[in-house]
């Protein structure tokens, strides 16, 4: 019976890792550039600038590497699972993130 129970659990470990991975390269896979949406009100300000593009190029970077999406897609899985990982709820019913700093 023990030896049962041992290979369920096993089963069960690798179908949550094969829907883990699935739902974060579903996720990876939406046409989003977050860092773009967040950059872009400082484009427009950069109107007269002669510089514009190299600056808004370097601050894209920078916003890129601050959220993590230029980082391999591995080290990005790791990171998205641990986020999930320590979500946890707080007394008033809400889901508190403390690798981002914020409460949904």
């Amino acid at each position: 019976m023990g030896k049962y129970i041992a290979k369920r659990l096993g089963y069960m470990v690798v179908v949550a890792l094969i829907l883990s991975l699935l739902m974060f390269l579903v996720y990876t896979m939406i046409p989003y550039d977050r860092a773009v949406v967040e950059v872009d009100s400082y484009k427009a300000s950069l109107k007269n600038n002669p510089n514009a593009g190299e600056l808004y190029e370097k601050k894209l970077a920078e916003k890129r590497h601050e959220l993590g999406t230029d980082q391999n897609v591995f080290i990005r899985y790791l990171g998205w699972a641990s986020i999930r990982a320590s979500c946890r709820e707080t007394s008033a019913g809400a889901i508190s993130i403390p690798a981002l700093r914020m409460t949904f």
